[in-house]
């Protein structure tokens, strides 16, 4: 006798069930496969019919519910697809997401509202169309959801949060109360956003971010507390040796031997000569262990304390000094 795995053996489907056509561009499709398995009481009832979609992922998830996959909503067989299907969309991109809801609509495909039967929603809450709330989503009172929203699992959002079309909010994120969120925006997993905060239009807040503080549109912010990426630098106007010398220097002059004219610099060390009869400067001394101080600043001390200063005749100017 052979064993089914978990979870792959077929699920009789309500008998009022809506057809459902799946169209996603990653495994996560089989999330939904999951809501549509165990909706919330009072929601529609689904049978998937058909997926949409590219990748050996895919390709497996319509091999186990017994199902064709299509690259294309041209692709789809009117016999499969009967009139008055609906379609629910998962995609990572917002971009991608608008192109396969344009491409179903003209399929003549109907947003599908999708929410598990393990997801809490308090009083007031209004709830656009596509939208789908994976289990564990808490959806406390008096919050408004645009269309199109992806909740996933264990996102928390609390009173008087109001979100635009296309948000996601990823696994384990909060948004306190009072917080608006822009349209096309984007939480990861883990962050949270303070109480009143205002994140714009598409806005990327990084997994583990703490934001308390507004967010302008089409900004991306990571950290606690979050802050801004900043930007890639462009062109430099002067051209590209422009860029690599980078802005002029303001303010005094650097510390060190650049920054001593040549002709007051003179060898605290008397030159040796050589065999061939020129000089050299003797070997650039090292820092001491003790305390970390040039060497050479050795002379400046003697003089402090009253010795007399080194006659200039001690040796010709060196310049490496």
């Amino acid at each position: 006798m052979t064993s089914t795995p978990a979870g792959t053996a077929p699920i009789q489907p309500h008998p009022a069930a809506t057809p459902l056509v799946i169209a996603a561009t990653s495994g996560a499709a089989a999330e939904l496969v999951g809501i549509v398995r165990s909706p919330r009481e009072g929601q529609t009832h689904h049978a998937v019919v058909a997926i949409v979609g590219a990748g050996e992922l895919l390709a497996e998830l319509a091999r186990r519910l017994d199902v064709p996959l299509a690259a294309s909503f041209a692709e789809l067989d009117p016999t499969t697809v009967p009139v008055g299907a609906q379609v629910a969309i998962t995609a990572g991109d917002h971009g991608a997401h608008r192109d396969l809801l344009a491409a179903a609509q003209d399929r003549g495909l109907t947003p599908a509202t999708l929410i598990h039967r393990d997801t809490t929603i308090g009083p007031w809450v209004r709830i656009g169309t596509g939208s789908v709330r994976a289990p564990g989503v808490r959806v406390t009172g008096n919050v408004d959801i645009g269309a199109h929203c992806q909740l996933h699992t264990g996102a928390i959002v609390s009173h008087d949060d109001v979100l635009g079309e296309f948000v996601t909010l990823s696994p384990a994120s909060t948004l306190c109360g009072g917080v608006t969120v822009g349209a096309r925006s984007t939480v990861f997993a883990g962050a949270t956003v303070m109480p009143g905060v205002t994140i714009g239009t598409d806005v990327v807040v990084g997994a583990g971010a703490l934001v308390n503080r507004d967010v302008a549109d089409g900004t991306t912010v990571v950290g606690v507390p979050a802050r801004p990426l900043p930007a890639a630098p462009g062109p430099a106007p002067g051209g590209a040796a422009a860029h690599r010398r980078g802005p002029a220097r303001r303010g005094p002059a650097r510390r060190g031997p650049a920054a001593v004219p040549l002709s007051r610099t003179r060898c605290p060390v008397p030159v040796r000569p050589t065999l061939s009869g020129s000089t050299r400067c003797p070997p650039r001394p090292r820092r001491s262990p003790r305390c970390g101080r040039a060497a050479r600043r050795a002379p400046s001390r003697t003089r402090r304390a009253g010795r007399p200063r080194r006659a200039a005749a001690d040796g010709p100017s060196c310049r490496r000094w």
